[in-house]
This record gives C-alpha cells, sequence and structure tokens, in this order.
C-alpha cells in the first residue's frame, strides 16, 4: 500500500499525521506494508538541498534541508514514522525517465522492503513500515510530517493607478514564531511526539461537548469547521508573538494583507478560542495601526517599527468595528490593566470620526461623509452597515471611558449615541430596512485625507458610482448584532431591526444561482440557494451599482444569519445557514474552506457569532456574571471566553455550570425569564470544578 506525493509550503511549521488502519480479513497472518514517499518539498534556485536519515526516540525520519539560497525558501522538513525495526528506506531515488523511476520503485518495493540507493540523485524520500497482523487482527502504521521554514517575506503596500495591491518585499524579512520553540523539523517532532496523546484529548475533549449542545446541527457544523481557517495559511505569528493573518489564500500566496479590520472583524473564533491572538490583533490595530491623530490604517504594514502605517487609508467600518471588537474582547479577559493600556489610542480612533470632512464631522451621530468599507469602495452619505458599527462604537466608548475614569468622554459618546440612534431611524430607515442616504460632493466639501482612495476625486464624489443606494444589503445590521454580542444594547430601533431582518431573507434570499444575474465572481451556482449582498426591491438600482452586490458570500451569510436568531426569527436564520453548507457539504466544495477573495477566508469565521446568538450564552468576566437567554426549559451549551470553556447546563430553575479548561470567576448569573443567582463573594472555578445553583425568581 504505497503512498507517493508531494507538497507546497509556505513559510510555517505544523505536525501533520497520516495514519492508515490496517485491518486482517484473511484467515491467515499477514504481513503488511504501508510506504510514504516525499519529492524535496523546499528550497529554490541557489539552495543546496539534502535528504538525510535519522534513527532515534523510537523514530525513523527522513530530514529534507534546503540551505543557502533566498531564506524564506531555506529550511527543514521531516517524515517519520512510528514504529519498531521493521523499517527500510530511500534517501534518493533514480532519476525519472519515461516512468522507469516508478516501475523501479515497484520492483524493489514488491517484497514489502525498500532499498536504499546512495548513488541516486533524485531527491525523492521513502519510508516503508512493515507490520506482522495476526489472522482477523488490525495493526496501525502513523507517518508524521513536519516543517520548519524560520523566516518569511514582509509584506508591503504597493500603489497602482486605479487602486491599491499588495505584494511581498523581497529583501525584507521576518522570523517565524514556531522558530523560536523548535530548532528544525526533527525537533517540532521530537517535542510534540511525546504530548500528542494529550493534545488529541483536550481536543475530542472539546469537540464531543461541542457537538453534544442543544444547538441544531448545521450551526454546529458551520461554526466548527470555519475554525480551520486558525490552522491554515492565512494565518502566522512572528518572531515577537504578534498575530497576522491575510484575508484568505491563493494557490501560493496570501489574499489581501493586513490583518484587513473589515474583514476580520466579523469573525468571533479567535476571540471565544484563542483570547491571546485576539488581543494581540487589538494591540496591532491600536498601538501600532493607529497613529496620532486617530486614523487607523485597515491593513497593518510589516515590519511594524517601520511600516506598520504605510496604508494610507482608514475605514469607516474597519476602525469603528476595531473598538466595538476591544470592548468585546475586554470583557471577555476582564482585564482593566490591559484596557487602559490600549484606551488613549480608541479615544483618539473614536475622535478621528469628528475631524474636519471626517466621517461625522458635524458630531451628529450620524456618519455623512466618504465612508471607504469592506465593499471596496466609498459610500457617500449615511448608510446602515457603517452606521451601526459607528453607533456600537459609540457605546462601547461610553462604557470603556467610564471604565477608565474619562467621565466627560464617557458623556460625550453617550450624548452622541443618542442623537446617531434618533437620526439613523428619520434617515436611513425606509419603512421596511435600511438603506443608504446618497450625498454627493458639493463644491467647497472637504474631505479629510485617509478617507478615500487616491484616485477618488471630488470630481467623482460629485456625482459618486459604487453606492448602495434605496439596495437592500446582506449585512445592513451587522453592527447591530456585534453591539448585542458583546452585551451592549442594539443601537437600532428593535421593531425596526426586526423588519430590515425580514426584509434581507425575503429579498436577498435566491433559490436557484442560475435564475438571476450576476456580473461578479460566482460562489453559488446552478441550483445552489444563497442569500445574495444586495437586491433592489424598489427597482432603483443605480445605473453602477457597488462591487460585489450580486454576489453570494459566507461570511456575509452569517451575519444575516446572526441578525435573523437575534431579530426572533430561527427558522430564517437556519435557512440560510443549511443554504451555506448545503453549497460546502463536502461533494459540491470542501467543508473546511468557504472561500471568498481567497480560500480559507477569515469572514467565514462568521457563523461563530450565529452560534452565540443561537446560544443566547455570554460569559462577562468584567461583571464576572453569565448571561442566559435559554431557547427552552432544559439545554446544555458550551461556553468559551478565549482562556477556558466548560458547559452550562439548564433543568428549570438549576443551572449546572463546568469548566474544563482554564478559570471561571462568578458573582451573578441571570438566566431570562428564569430568575438570578448572586454569590456570597466570588466563586472561583478551576479546571475539573462544578457549580450548581438554583436561581431565584425575579420580582
Amino acid at each position: 500500500m504505497p503512498h507517493h506525493g508531494s507538497l507546497s509550503l509556505r513559510e510555517r511549521q505544523i505536525l501533520a499525521l497520516i495514519a492508515d488502519a490496517l485491518t486482517n480479513r484473511s484467515a491467515s497472518p499477514v504481513k503488511a506494508t504501508v510506504c510514504a514517499s516525499i519529492a524535496h518539498p523546499l528550497g529554490g534556485e541557489g539552495s543546496a538541498r539534502s535528504v538525510t536519515l535519522h534513527r532515534a526516540d523510537g523514530l525513523t525520519s527522513l530530514q529534507y534541508k534546503a540551505a543557502g539560497g533566498r531564506p524564506e525558501e531555506d529550511g527543514t522538513f521531516a517524515l517519520s514514522v512510528r514504529a519498531g525495526e521493521d523499517v527500510t528506506w530511500r534517501t534518493a531515488w533514480p532519476e525519472p525517465h519515461f516512468g522507469d523511476d516508478l516501475l523501479e520503485y515497484w520492483d524493489d518495493l514488491h517484497d514489502g522492503r525498500l532499498t536504499d540507493h546512495p548513488d541516486a540523485t533524485a531527491l525523492v524520500g521513502s519510508l516503508a513500515s512493515s507490520v506482522d497482523i495476526e489472522a482477523g487482527g488490525s495493526a496501525e502504521v502513523t507517518f508524521l510530517l513536519s516543517w520548519h521554514l524560520p523566516r518569511r517575506r514582509a509584506w508591503k503596500w504597493v500603489p497602482l493607478a486605479f487602486g491599491d495591491s499588495w505584494t511581498y518585499e523581497d529583501d525584507t524579512h521576518l522570523d517565524n514564531h514556531y522558530a523560536t520553540k523548535f530548532a528544525d523539523a526533527l525537533d517540532v517532532v521530537r517535542k510534540t511526539l511525546p504530548d500528542l496523546e494529550r493534545l488529541e484529548r483536550r481536543t475530542r475533549s472539546f469537540v464531543e461537548a461541542f457537538c453534544r449542545q442543544d444547538v441544531p446541527t448545521e450551526l454546529l457544523e458551520a461554526a466548527l469547521s470555519a475554525t480551520s481557517v486558525l490552522r491554515s495559511q492565512t494565518v502566522f505569528r512572528t518572531g515577537d508573538g504578534h498575530f497576522y493573518g491575510w484575508e484568505g489564500c491563493a494557490a501560493d500566496t496570501g489574499s489581501c494583507h493586513g490583518n484587513c479590520t473589515h474583514v476580520w472583524h466579523y469573525e468571533y473564533a479567535t476571540s471565544h478560542l484563542f483570547g491571546e491572538l485576539a488581543r494581540s490583533m487589538r494591540e496591532l490595530e491600536f498601538l501600532h495601526a493607529t497613529d496620532e491623530s486617530g486614523k487607523m490604517s485597515f491593513r497593518i504594514g510589516l515590519p511594524l517599527e517601520t511600516h506598520a502605517r504605510e496604508w494610507p487609508y482608514a475605514a469607516a467600518d474597519g476602525q469603528t468595528g476595531a473598538v466595538v471588537r476591544l470592548y468585546h474582547d475586554w470583557r471577555l479577559s476582564g482585564d482593566d490593566e490591559w484596557l487602559r493600556r490600549l484606551y488613549p489610542a480608541a479615544r483618539r480612533a473614536i475622535e478621528f470620526c469628528w475631524i474636519e470632512g471626517g466621517w461625522d464631522a458635524d458630531r451628529d451621530g450620524l456618519m455623512e461623509g466618504v465612508q471607504h468599507n469592506t465593499y471596496d469602495v466609498e459610500f457617500y452619505g449615511p448608510s446602515p452597515q457603517m452606521q451601526g458599527w459607528y453607533l456600537a462604537a459609540l457605546a462601547a466608548g461610553a462604557v470603556m471611558a467610564a471604565a477608565v475614569g474619562d467621565d466627560g468622554f464617557a458623556a460625550l459618546c453617550a450624548e452622541l449615541h443618542e442623537s446617531g440612534r434618533r437620526l439613523t431611524e428619520s434617515v436611513t430607515f425606509n419603512g421596511d430596512y435600511y438603506q443608504q442616504d446618497v450625498r454627493p460632493l458639493r463644491e467647497g466639501d472637504a474631505v479629510a485625507f485617509g478617507l478615500r482612495r487616491r484616485t477618488e476625486t471630488d470630481e467623482i464624489g460629485r456625482d459618486p458610482v459604487s453606492q448602495l443606494g434605496a439596495g437592500c444589503l446582506v449585512d445592513q445590521l451587522v453592527g447591530d448584532t456585534a453591539a448585542r454580542l458583546a452585551g451592549l444594547r442594539g443601537p437600532f430601533d428593535p421593531e425596526h431591526f426586526r423588519s430590515a431582518a425580514a426584509a434581507v431573507f425575503r429579498n436577498n434570499r435566491r433559490d436557484r444561482a442560475d435564475r438571476t444575474l450576476n456580473h461578479m465572481r460566482s460562489f453559488a451556482l446552478a441550483d445552489e440557494a444563497s442569500l445574495v449582498i444586495c437586491s433592489f426591491p424598489r427597482g432603483d438600482r443605480p445605473k453602477t451599482p457597488f462591487p460585489y452586490c450580486s454576489e453570494a458570500m459566507p461570511g456575509f451569510e452569517y451575519a444575516a444569519a446572526t441578525a435573523l436568531v437575534q431579530a426572533g426569527m430561527p427558522g430564517e436564520a437556519l435557512r440560510v445557514v443549511s443554504d451555506v453548507r448545503a453549497r460546502f457539504d463536502g461533494t459540491r466544495r470542501n467543508p473546511f474552506d468557504e472561500m471568498e477573495c481567497g480560500r480559507h477566508y477569515v469572514r467565514s469565521m462568521a457563523s461563530w457569532g450565529t452560534l452565540l446568538a443561537w446560544q443566547g450564552l455570554r460569559v462577562d468576566a468584567v461583571e464576572q456574571s453569565i448571561h442566559l437567554a435559554p431557547r427552552s426549559e432544559r439545554s446544555d451549551l458550551v461556553w468559551t471566553n478565549g482562556f477556558g470553556w466548560g458547559t452550562a447546563s439548564l433543568d428549570g430553575a438549576r443551572l449546572r455550570v463546568s469548566v474544563e479548561e482554564g478559570v471561571l470567576t462568578l458573582t451573578a448569573i441571570h438566566v431570562d425569564g428564569v430568575g438570578r443567582w448572586s454569590a456570597q463573594g466570588d466563586t472561583t472555578l478551576a479546571a475539573g470544578d462544578r457549580l450548581e445553583v438554583t436561581l431565584q425568581t425575579e420580582c
């Protein structure tokens, strides 16, 4: 049963397992051989490449090495097998000639054993492991793949004649974080293998508990499958520990660089599973990407010391979304000192909205200015997507300001929030959903530097194209949903919120993709159902609407599903989620790769937000509380806060809270429609602890 293949690796370390389970179904003993062959995957022009055998610590390994070439191409890769003494190998193959090399390989392996050819020159390594299996018995052969490339290229901004792009900085390299933990690929497997069973046990424990929740299967699948993005080439850590991400992956590069704020703020998995990584992103946004004026480069440059703010633009949704996510992550961690460290930059980021020629230059709580956004264009005039993020940021800013003793700024944010809420309803709600009030530039109108692309001129602004207008936008409620998920009051009128959520489902859902025109990219085909980015139910589509309006992308669909859950329409929300998962069912497309502008796309992790909304479960480390809005009298749920996890099981007025990993301190529990519990002092639960309480009915 030989295995043969090659890998393309790009600038990171991983340990992967390939396990073959063999069963002897015959009536006689069998000697079976499993062979893995891999061509040298590293190096480039100028690299000295080698394959060497290593046997130690119960492992037989082939280490592939490249040195002396480009820094990002050099490093080590290892193919290892856990086995006894009956392992044979090749460190090289004969040079290929009309398939003769493969024929010679099979001739050699016919007896289940390999013969090394030290004089061969083709850098293909093979390991063959032989096992004896009794009649009716089974055996497992496990191969391990590990790699270690210590250096990676920095990314950089590239201005174009129209728009902007990025490229690699060929002569500027950064350390990969894992290179500070391991010496080479063999060191990876030697240090990780002894801990592998424990790591697998922890993973299985979480996944099994997660899948036992009283949550619809399609939603569990959507949330859990999308977390694979965090183990893909989309993300990486540099030597200083900072966490970075592209928007997604292309075939052999990243897709859209810079921790793009207006993409990353849609996702909730990182904050709830890996709090340290989420906090790193907040630190990059506020301590490195935000300048003294408060302008936040929505794509951060590398190296940080010289290029952090080289991207010249601020995004209205990305910048205000960063404030909301800072608040969200603070509530999850309860770390007041961390908030104090980031708060000055967060305040500047909010104040930047009010600069001359800015998004809300007249400080009335309504964004009338030019707003670059996640659709890669500028919206002129108030729009629901940006307005929701802005109002949520003002609400979050008010609470954070009060927490650090900045009472005057807290009062100002609260005042603008209330004013903005009123104006949002009167200006953007059309009786059915929220739309844009397009406001072209007038003669003499100022637009602050960094709010629009270099190619977006005053002349264009006086008759702007690529606008939303009266369109029904799929994520028009995204800022409101983010506020609710963070424990803030949703800024939009609740009845209008529900009406808008229903309008998105009614107007934007397509039973088939081939019944309406899509002039852009196709992420849904033929008979596949989807929720398109924008519809124009009133028949007044702009001649040139904003890009992507006719597409359907999973991350946006999950954002709409979250709003539907919060609006009290769970059936419609599940329909949206089911439509997405039907397109990524493993037959039509990869179920672990809900692509958008690139594969393994970050925004697909918005499904974790849909899960949170469905659970109605929020852990707040600042208040040391749990809040639950149950869907039934009995439910079993999993809580996560980025630093630990456990379960919350409700049975009538009885609630049992467990901690499986981490520490959870509780002083209060509130269950909507059931009652409250208050601790006498604080109650701190460590891993393995349980707390059972009887909720007291509220008067």
